[in-house]
């Protein structure tokens, strides 16, 4: 057996103990997660353990520890799972469009009649629909996530996004009555929905390549290639970029030449609101990862873009 010297970082820790034994046959630091867990009462998921300000991982080898090396525990508070919040996140426009563009109640209250939608609409509608339907699967069978958890607090501040903005104000201002009457070519729609389309599956296809190259319960990283990967460290980002794009070219198709110039412009920008939030995040999420893959592999391809080809 060997002994671990621990200290509460942060906030006190109730029933602390000083101490922590691990069996001499275990090789990982998850041997002494699960030793501080079971010694402090909390579970693993909250913990955070550093030797010398450095984070521990429990893939790391214990034996990298110094016998004259302290451990430092933190309370990361309570936690909720990648795959929980993901799936909540997504829901709220599920729930949110169906009720503003369907229900004829919240439409009278909304906007003061029941509306009679456009095919541009219509076909809003349902994109909408198909990408976090396609999202939600892809959460339950496809994505293997690096974290395991984040926490809890988080929750409401990550669903604002897809709640408020991707739901209440992209429903309101695309299913209003402001466009019903407008005739939209079917021609120019289809055109819209074969490249939505394509956009979904080749984020789709992206995904599938990150599974494949992250063995199922581990933190495993390689460098992807392929199907836009040889261009840019995040086509998955890039392809669900143009897929919104697409999206926001439909509703500004809804636009009227007849409605007066402000009103026009106001409709136009909160249109393309949850784009442009989108856009931004998912480009702060890829440069991060694209940083990451360089200062982990030395023979990360120099050519490669952040997220968008030929760009950045």
């Amino acid at each position: 057996m060997r002994k671990f010297e621990i200290k509460c970082k942060g906030k006190p820790i109730k029933d602390f103990k000083d101490n922590v034994l691990v069996s001499s046959e275990h090789t990982k630091v998850s041997a002494l997660f699960e030793a501080v867990s079971k010694t402090i009462g909390l579970p693993e998921t909250r913990l955070r353990l550093l030797v010398k300000d450095r984070v521990l991982k429990k893939e790391d080898n214990i034996c990298d520890i110094l016998e004259e090396e302290c451990v430092y525990v933190k309370d990361l508070g309570p936690q909720i799972a990648w795959k929980t919040v993901f799936l909540v996140e997504y829901i709220g426009p599920l729930l949110i469009h169906p009720l503003i563009y369907g229900c004829p109640l919240i439409q009278q209250l909304l906007y003061g009649k029941v509306v009679h939608h456009s095919s541009s609409q219509r076909v809003v509608f349902i994109l909408v629909l198909l990408h976090f339907i396609k999202r939600e699967l892809e959460t339950l069978w496809v994505h293997r996530f690096s974290m395991d958890t984040m926490p809890r607090r988080n929750l409401f501040k990550n669903s604002f996004h897809y709640w408020i903005l991707g739901g209440i104000n992209m429903a309101y201002w695309t299913y209003g009555p402001w466009f019903s009457p407008l005739y939209q070519s079917h021609i120019i729609l289809l055109f819209f929905v074969i490249l939505w389309g394509f956009s979904e599956y080749a984020n789709f296809k992206t995904h599938l390549i990150l599974r494949s190259i992250r063995p199922p319960k581990s933190r495993i990283r390689q460098i992807p290639k392929g199907f836009g990967f040889n261009l840019v460290s995040c086509p998955n980002y890039f392809f669900e970029y143009t897929s919104w794009l697409i999206v926001a070219s439909i509703s500004r198709s809804l636009s009227c030449k007849f409605l007066l110039l402000i009103y026009f412009l106001i409709i136009i920008a909160l249109a393309w609101i949850f784009l442009a939030v989108s856009g931004v995040q998912m480009w702060l999420w890829a440069l991060k990862k694209h940083r990451r893959y360089i200062d982990e592999f030395n023979d990360y391809p120099k050519q490669r873009k952040v997220m968008f080809p030929y760009i950045l």
